[in-house]
């Protein structure tokens, strides 16, 4: 959405930032069922617009919310249960699909990796983070910290590192 509003500056993005919270707060999530509104303030926001006429009546203001706090609470605690059910499903099914395709790996002592970079753009200093190589190495793997966590060196250095596995990925050895 921020993307329509900027289109001709993005030096203005900014000034929509009321526009991009209503929209954010209003829109219903997949994963919880509910909008962050719901969610954080027990009841929907009017959204300022004649076609939600009939759905926010401006004559009574307390309409769709409960007389008293009790009955508040109990709605809100209703919609917690739900959120948790719903979050457990879509846990559930995301999971399912993230698991498809991964493959448990992880790097023992003296293996060479290669360590994921995360540079940052710099305007300045004329660097574009997309092109950057995404891997550096390769690098000996010195000692295993934890499961998921080892030591590293570069193949000239003797200064090592720790580094989380999830950031390493094998280093295929060419051998001539």
């Amino acid at each position: 959405m921020d993307a329509q509003y900027t289109v001709d500056d993005h030096r203005k993005w900014d000034q929509f930032l009321p526009e991009f919270t209503l929209s954010i707060n209003t829109s219903r999530h997949e994963s919880t069922g509910f909008t962050p509104a719901m969610l954080n303030f027990g009841k929907e926001l009017a959204l300022p617009s004649p076609l939600n006429k009939d759905r926010y009546n401006t004559d009574d203001p307390t309409k769709g919310i409960p007389a008293n706090q009790d009955e508040n609470l109990q709605k809100l605690k209703d919609i917690f249960k739900l959120v948790r059910i719903n979050l457990g499903k879509t846990y559930q099914a995301q999971s399912k699909y993230y698991n498809l395709r991964r493959r448990e790996w992880s790097p023992k002592v003296g293996d060479q990796v290669m360590k994921r970079e995360h540079p940052l753009s710099s305007a300045i200093r004329n660097f574009n983070a997309k092109l950057a190589p995404k891997y550096s190495g390769p690098y000996i793997v010195e000692c295993t910290v934890s499961p998921v966590v080892v030591e590293i060196k570069t193949l000239t250095s003797r200064k090592t590192h720790r580094v989380h596995v999830k950031d390493l990925k094998s280093a295929h050895v060419q051998t001539v």
